[in-house]
């Protein structure tokens, strides 16, 4: 997910819709940090996927990370500049 190559990042960050879905629910804290980041990255096409890998998660973890970790970076997305991040 640090990968400098967009395409990679993208690749990669497309994928954690599925992969999400098939870990246990346990470790998907381990995905936050770089989940957080990459919702600020700095190519929109990244962001607005994001915006789908974070509607994925909510369902998935305790409240209170969906309230205090995906929240904010859902919220920071909806404010985007680029419209096709908002859209998502």
């Amino acid at each position: 997910m640090k990968d400098v190559e967009t395409d990679v990042k993208l690749a990669t960050v497309q994928s954690l819709v599925t992969f999400i879905q098939m870990i246990n629910t346990d470790k998907l804290h381990i995905l936050l940090p770089h989940i957080q980041s990459l919702a600020g990255d700095s190519w929109a096409q990244i962001r607005s996927v994001i915006c789908e890998v974070i509607a994925a998660m909510i369902p998935l973890v305790s409240k209170d990370i969906a309230v205090t970790k995906l929240l904010p970076s859902l919220v920071k997305l909806l404010e985007d500049s680029d419209s096709e991040v908002r859209i998502r």
